[in-house]
C-alpha cells in the first residue's frame, strides 16, 4: 500500500523552517528555535511510516532505506557546504576557517552535533557567528537516528498487541527522563545530543505506527477540532514562553513535540490543516531543506563581515535565501533524488567519492599558510600576534575542560616556597590576571595558588555553578576548607553578568573578610561589544568589516557596586583598572599599539602583564 502524500505536513515544514529563520534573524520570537523540534517529530513520523509500511508489505530492505537517505541528505549538503567553504575562505581568519573545515568533515561523518558539543560553548552563545555550519547539528541527530531506529523498530515489532505499545511508550518515557537529566547537567550537551532529542523523533515514530492502523484513525476522527486547538495551544505556548534562558530541551521540549503530534493526527480536512495546505505553504515546505541549509551561512556572513542586520538587510537575506533555495531545490536536490541508481552506486557516487575529495582538499591544502600570508601581506598579523589567552593551552593553570589541573606546578604563581601565600579565586576573568600576579609575586617574593575555573562564580553559596558544576562545587569547598591557610586572596569574575546575585557576592566578601587577612577585589576590565582581536584580523582581510569598539556600560555598574561594597570592610581593597584602558570616556583594547585583549572581554597575556604595576599586593598595604 502506497503512503498518501500529505500537503499539510509540507505546510508544517514551512512553519518549522520559518520559525528557525526568523529566530536567527533576531526577530522577537523567543522560542523560534523550536522549529527544529517540529522537524524532528515530522522526520520520525515519515521515516517510520515508510519503514512500517514496507515491513507490512514484506519488501523492506535496509539498502533501499539508506539509499533514499543518502540521496535526500548529502547532495544538497555537499553543494551548499562547499559554496559556504569557498565564500568564507575569503573573509575568515585561519582559526575560524579551520573550525569551519572540521565542521564540514564532521557533517559528512554525521557527527557535527558531537563536534559542536566539543567546540562551542552553547547553541545560544555569541560565538555561534563563527560557525557557518552550526545548523547542521540537527542533520547529524537525524542521521544517527536513522542508523539505530530501523533495527530497533524491527525488534520492537516482534512484540505483539499491547506489549508493543507498552514497549515504545516505556522507551518514550525513559528518553524524556534522559533528556531532562542531560539538559539539567549540561544544557550545551543536551541541546545537541541524540539521547536528549530521541523522544521527539520517537514521538513521531510512534505516530507512524499508530496512524497505519485504520481502527485507530477511525477512533480519533471525531476529535479533529480539539486536536487542531491543542496544536495551536502547544505551538504558540512554545514560541512565546520558551526561550534561550530555559534549560532546553529537557521536559520543556514536550510542548512543541505534543503540538506537532496533534497536528499530524488531525485530518487533512481540519481547519488548521487546510490552512497549512495552501500552495505557498506547501511550496515553501518542499524547499524547506534548502532554506534551512542556506539561511544560516548567509546570516553568519553578514555578522562575520560586520554588516549590521536591520530591516533592509533582513529583506535582502530573505530574498537571497528564497532565490538560492528555489534554484538548489530544482537543480540539485530534486535531480539527485530522481537519479535511479542502486544502493552501491549511490553510496560510492553520492557519499564515498565526495568524502574522499573533501578530505583530500581539507587535509592537503595549506589553508592556514595561504590565509596567513594574505593577512601578513595586508599588515594585520603583527598587531594581534600576541593575543594569547592565559589558559592551560598556553602554559597556565586555567582550564575550560572538565578535568582537574589544580595539582599542576603552573597553578602556583609568583615565588614558590615564599612564606607569604595567597589565592587567586574566580572564573576565566580571574584567570586572565594570572600573568600579572605571577610577575608581581616573582618581583616581591610571594606566591599565589590559582583556583580558577571557567563560568564558576566565586561564591560560598551553592548556586550558579556554571558549566562544570562538579568542579565548581569542589573549588568552593576547597576555599571554605582551606581559606585560613592563606594570608590574602585576589577575587575576580565577570562581575557585570553577576549583577542579579550581588547579594550572594557581598555575603562571600563578608565571609572572606572574617576569615583572611586581606581581600583584593579586582575590577572587571572594559567589556567590548565585539571580539576586537578577530575583528582587527577580519578588517585586514575585508576592509568593509566594521570593528565595534563600543563598551557595554554594565561592567561599570558592577565595578561601582564592588567599590561601594569594599568600603564597608577595613581589610577589603578594591582594585580599579578602568583608567588603564579608558581615557576621557573612550576605551581602547590597544595599549602602545599592541592588542591587550584576547576577545571582547578577556585579556591576553600581554594585556595582563601590562597591568602588573597597577595591581597592589600585601607588602604595600601591610
Amino acid at each position: 500500500m502506497k503512503l498518501v502524500y500529505r500537503k499539510d505536513i509540507d505546510g508544517l515544514r514551512t512553519l518549522a523552517v520559518g520559525l528557525v529563520v526568523f529566530y536567527h534573524l533576531g526577530l522577537n520570537i523567543p522560542g523560534g528555535f523550536i522549529g527544529v523540534d517540529i522537524f524532528f517529530v515530522i522526520s520520525g513520523f515519515l521515516i517510520t511510516s515508510i519503514i512500517f509500511n514496507e515491513i507490512k508489505e514484506k519488501n523492506f530492505l535496509f539498502s533501499n532505506f539508506y539509499k533514499r537517505r543518502l540521496k535526500r541528505i548529502f547532495p544538497l549538503y555537499i553543494f551548499i557546504s562547499s559554496v559556504t567553504i569557498i565564500v568564507f575562505y575569503f573573509v575568515m581568519v585561519p582559526d575560524d576557517f579551520n573550525k569551519l573545515l572540521k565542521s564540514y568533515i564532521s557533517g559528512m561523518l554525521s557527527l557535527s552535533n558531537m563536534y559542536f558539543i566539543k567546540e562551542s560553548t552553547g547553541y545560544f552563545s555569541s560565538e555561534t557567528e563563527l560557525f557557518p555550519l552550526l545548523h547542521t547539528w540537527s542533520l547529524s541527530v537525524e542521521e544517527q537516528f536513522y542508523f539505530i531506529w530501523p533495527i530497533l523498530l524491527i525488534g520492537l515489532l516482534k512484540l505483539k498487541g499491547n506489549k508493543l505499545y507498552t514497549g515504545v511508550f516505556t522507551l518514550l518515557f525513559i528518553l524524556i527522563c534522559i533528556s531532562e537529566i542531560i539538559t539539567v547537567n549540561s544544557s550545551r550537551v543536551g541541546y545537541y545530543f541524540l539521547l536528549a532529542r530521541g523522544h521527539e523523533l520517537l514521538a513521531g515514530a510512534i505516530l507512524g505506527v499508530l496512524l497505519s492502523d485504520e481502527r485507530f484513525k477511525n477512533k480519533i476522527n471525531s476529535y479533529n477540532t480539539l486536536f487542531s486547538f491543542l496544536f495551536l495551544f502547544f505551538i504558540i505556548y512554545s514560541i512565546v514562553y520558551i526561550s534561550k534562558d530555559d534549560y532546553y530541551p529537557g521536559y520543556l521540549s514536550i510542548f512543541p513535540t505534543l503540538g506537532t503530534v496533534f497536528f499530524i493526527i488531525s485530518r487533512q480536512d481540519s481547519f488548521v490543516n487546510k490552512l497549512f495546505s495552501i500552495k505557498p505553504m506547501v511550496y515553501l515546505g518542499q524547499i524547506s531543506y534548502s532554506i534551512y541549509l542556506w539561511h544560516w551561512p548567509i546570516i553568519v556572513y553578514f555578522n562575520y563581515t560586520g554588516i549590521e542586520i536591520k530591516s533592509a538587510e533582513i529583506f535582502y537575506i530573505l530574498f537571497f535565501v528564497f532565490t538560492l533555495s528555489s534554484l538548489s531545490y530544482r537543480f540539485v536536490e530534486v535531480p539527485f533524488i530522481r537519479f535511479n541508481f542502486n544502493f552501491k552506486s549511490v553510496l560510492i557516487y553520492y557519499y564515498m567519492i565526495p568524502l574522499l575529495i573533501i578530505s583530500v582538499v581539507v587535509f592537503a591544502v595549506p589553508f592556514d599558510k595561504l590565509i596567513n600570508a594574505r593577512i601578513s601581506s595586508l599588515g594585520g598579523r603583527e598587531q594581534v600576534k600576541n593575543a594569547i589567552y592565559p589558559d592551560s593551552n598556553s602554559g597556565w593553570c586555567q582550564v575550560s575542560e572538565d578535568r582537574d589541573v589544580w595539582g599542576d606546578e603552573n597553578c602556583i604563581l609568583g615565588s614558590n616556597g615564599s612564606k607569604l601565600k595567597g589565592l587567586l579565586w574566580g572564573d576565566s576573568h580571574a584567570a586572565h590576571f594570572a600573568p600579572a600576579i605571577n610577575q608581581l609575586g616573582e618581583i616581591h617574593n610571594f606566591s599565589v595558588y590559582q583556583r580558577t575555573l571557567a563560568q564558576c562564580v566565586p561564591l560560598i553559596t551553592s548556586g550558579n555553578l556554571g558549566r562544570y558544576s562538579n568542579m565548581c562545587s569542589e573549588n568552593r569547598e576547597f576555599i571554605k576548607t582551606n581559606i585560613k591557610n592563606y594570608d590574602f586572596i585576589y577575587l575576580a569574575s565577570r562581575w557585570e553578568s553577576r549583577l542579579d546575585i550581588f547579594g550572594d557576592v557581598e555575603d562571600t566578601v563578608k565571609w572572606l573578610s572574617n576569615n583572611i587577612k586581606d581581600v583584593y577585589i579586582i575590577s572587571q576590565v572594559p567589556l567590548f561589544e565585539s571580539n576586537v582581536s578577530k575583528c582587527i584580523l577580519r578588517k585586514t582581510i575585508n576592509s568593509s568589516v566594521v570593528c565595534n569598539m563600543d563598551v557595554n556600560s554594565d561592567y561599570r555598574k558592577a565595578n561601582l557596586k564592588l567599590s561601594e561594597m569594599s568600603d564597608k570592610y577595613k581589610n577589603v581593597h578594591f582594585i580599579s583598572l578602568d583608567n588603564v584602558f579608558c581615557k576621557g570616556g573612550e576605551c581602547s583594547p590597544l595599549i602602545n599599539g599592541s592588542l591587550s585583549y584576547f576577545d571582547s572581554n578577556h585579556l591576553s597575556e600581554n594585556g595582563s602583564l601590562y597591568l602588573t604595576p597597577h595591581i597592589p599586593y600585601p607588602l604595600i598595604n601591610n
